[in-house]
């Protein structure tokens, strides 16, 4: 099944930029992975068993490279990185 998780880093340094874009570079990194990152957030879309498995790896690799971090994440069902219609709602 596809996946889509936006995930949120929030590195508890002073570097934090350069440890927010190491993270999105290695998840760029996996094939059948599609990052998006936008302001805030990075979109991983993909298959749950190439998704979560790249998750753990670079979330442990951040951990432990980098020190303390914060990692704020949503899940979804499928690939949610087309733009839905809101228009009937506003």
């Amino acid at each position: 099944m596809i996946f889509t998780v936006e995930i949120s880093c929030y590195p508890l340094s002073s570097d934090y930029l350069r440890i927010v874009d190491s993270f999105i570079v290695k998840m760029n990194e996996y094939d059948g992975i599609k990052a998006i990152t936008s302001y805030s957030s990075t979109l991983i879309i993909g298959e749950s068993d190439v998704v979560f498995p790249a998750l753990q790896r670079e979330i442990e690799r951040t951990f432990t490279e980098e020190g303390k971090a914060s990692f704020v994440m949503k899940v979804l069902g499928g690939d949610l990185s087309e733009s839905v219609d809101i228009t009937p709602y506003a």
